[in-house]
């Protein structure tokens, strides 16, 4: 729960790596804010075996796009909800790597980095489709279950590839 902050569960720093794994069978809920966001000069780790679920307006893991951050190296193998945004906003550089059940108005938007999507997950878009809008501060689509968007404000082009998975 937050009650000043925009999220649950902040990764991420200037002055050394970050390293942060949600345990399988723990639960990060939210009727507000971000659940898990993740930003900062440093290189960073984050491993979901558990379940982020958000139900307010907020993706339920996000990063950041800004050019002078680090990359992110994000492993899903449980599970991701969130009721009124993008399960997960992935505008920063780095790898992403699903293996567990996303869910969302829009599963995943991924901006920059690299997204790979393996054989047993699960990622689905609970919206209808809707036309893109240049957005330099979070999503430009919904209804996705996965949305790679070209935009030149943000660090290093998307790349998608899945390898396995229901979509």
């Amino acid at each position: 729960w937050c009650a000043s902050a925009s999220w649950v569960i902040r990764g991420g720093g200037s002055t050394a790596a970050t390293s942060f794994t949600l345990g399988s069978g723990v639960t990060v809920a939210s009727d507000w804010c971000y659940g898990v966001t993740y930003f900062g000069t440093q290189p960073q780790t984050v491993v979901i075996d558990g379940t982020v679920a958000v139900t307010g307006e907020q993706a339920a893991i996000s990063g950041n796009g800004n050019a002078s951050n680090a990359a992110v190296a994000l492993t899903v193998n449980g599970t991701v909800t969130a009721t009124q945004d993008y399960a997960i906003y992935n505008p920063q550089k780095g790898t992403t790597v699903i293996n567990g059940t996303v869910t969302g108005l829009g599963g995943i938007e991924v901006k920059a980095g690299t997204v790979t999507v393996n054989s047993g997950a699960v990622i689905t878009a609970t919206s209808t489709p809707q036309s893109a809008s240049a957005n330099n501060n979070g999503p430009s689509t919904t209804g996705y279950a996965i949305a790679a968007v070209g935009n030149a404000g943000y660090a290093n082009n998307a790349t998608v590839t899945i390898a396995g998975g229901v979509i």
